[in-house]
């Protein structure tokens, strides 16, 4: 792959939502369309013990510009940044999938091939631009090279949280007995994707939340029907974690554990590291 590859754990709640008119389809693709026109992103390379670097996006709506800061990670398939005090930053402009593959796997899938020139009334917007891509449904490589072929010059993988859920291969081809669908799902690790305590009760990161307001149609996850109550400060995790100050992330995972009495699902905070991508 002969473009630089970064991943960063966004969230849904990390960029400013600046649309009213989002598409539950695209998720948090939706709330970026808007504004990610009039945006540009200036990538930095800095010291460490792994590659790394940070993403400098300054968005501009109307006469407001707002500057965020993100600490990436490079892919170790990526081609390198150039490093050292006098090494220059790279500056484009940034840019979403097209709409018909907001994942950008339909290349890998065979389901088309890209050329800088393939999607003709968007033949200039991916030329140089940084790709910002969400994880799931193929490799980052597959993603980097179906970016690679559209032009870009880079290309930008964020976090979500469906792409932490899988389907238990061990179910895969089952014969037997129907399962309970919640045993067909592979669950996101502790202390690996979340965590559920800081130590004691009394700063416990870990909500419940009723299992009749979550959809697992299609397996493993449906983000549109559960990341409203997994989300934010005004969703039901928020509501019931004792210790939701202490979640930075202001996002939640379900942990795969019952409450079958009470009919509740655990989930707790999740982590929001760039590095366990």
């Amino acid at each position: 792959v002969g473009l630089p590859v970064l991943v960063h754990r966004i969230g849904e709640s990390t960029l400013p939502n600046h649309s009213h008119n989002t598409s539950p389809s695209m998720g948090v693709l939706g709330t970026l369309v808007f504004f990610l026109t009039t945006s540009t992103c200036l990538i930095k390379p800095i010291e460490g013990i792994l590659p790394k670097g940070t993403i400098e996006v300054l968005i501009r709506d109307e006469d407001v510009t707002t500057r965020r800061i993100y600490h990436v990670s490079i892919a170790k398939f990526s081609s390198s940044l150039p490093f050292g005090k006098a090494s220059p930053s790279l500056k484009s402009t940034l840019a979403i999938p097209p709409q018909r593959d907001p994942l950008l796997c339909n290349e890998i899938d065979g389901l088309v091939e890209y050329t800088p020139s393939s999607i003709i009334t968007e033949e200039d917007y991916y030329v140089g631009a940084t790709l910002l891509v969400p994880r799931g449904g193929c490799t980052f490589q597959a993603k980097a090279l179906a970016a690679q072929h559209l032009g870009a010059s880079s290309i930008l993988i964020y976090n979500n949280l469906s792409s932490r859920y899988n389907l238990n291969k061990t179910y895969e081809n089952n014969t037997g007995p129907s399962l309970d669908p919640l045993e067909q799902i592979s669950w996101p690790p502790n202390r690996n994707d979340y965590e559920c305590s800081r130590g004691s009760r009394a700063n416990s990161t870990s909500g419940w939340i009723p299992k009749a307001s979550l959809s697992f149609d299609p397996l493993p996850y449906n983000p549109h029907k559960n990341n409203a109550h997994l989300s934010g400060d005004k969703s039901t995790c928020a509501n019931t974690m004792p210790s939701w100050e202490s979640c930075t992330s202001a996002k939640c995972l379900l942990t795969g554990e019952e409450n079958r009495k009470k009919g509740l699902m655990r989930a707790c905070c999740a982590w929001d590291i760039h590095l366990s991508m």
